[in-house]
């Protein structure tokens, strides 16, 4: 089971990835709530994950999907956990990548009903 910390409007997943921070923190991979930038002409120095696309950053395999209202739907697969992060209930029915998630964390009720209108398998965690 990930280990989920809430500080403030953000959440520490597994002292691992940080999703929703305001300011990105070096000692995390980032993970923004919504799109940002799709060109970046400086470098950084810290692990984010803002566009959608596949990253492997430190071990950690991530695909980012956009769904409506640009938010942003993550696979996360690392170790032995394979972790479906979702802010939008359309994203279940645009691709069959979360198949393989076996725990479900999301951040709204509309979610979890598509998740048990599809009967879908696995611990389901909402972040508040």
């Amino acid at each position: 089971m990930t280990t989920i910390t809430a500080i403030n409007d953000w959440f520490l997943l597994d002292k691992k990835l940080l999703f929703g921070a305001s300011q990105p923190e070096n000692n995390y991979i980032n993970l923004a709530k919504t799109i940002w930038e799709d060109m970046r002409y400086q470098k950084i120095d810290y692990a984010l994950v803002d566009y959608p696309g596949e990253y492997d950053i430190q071990d950690v395999t991530i695909q980012c999907f956009l769904g409506k209202n640009d938010l942003l739907n993550y696979l996360i697969v690392y170790g032995n956990k394979r972790i479906a992060l979702l802010q939008s209930p359309d994203i279940l029915e645009s691709t069959s990548d979360f198949a393989i998630a076996q725990e479900w964390i999301y951040t709204d009720d509309s979610v979890l009903a598509k998740l048990e209108q599809l009967e879908v398998e696995g611990e389901r965690i909402k972040l508040q």
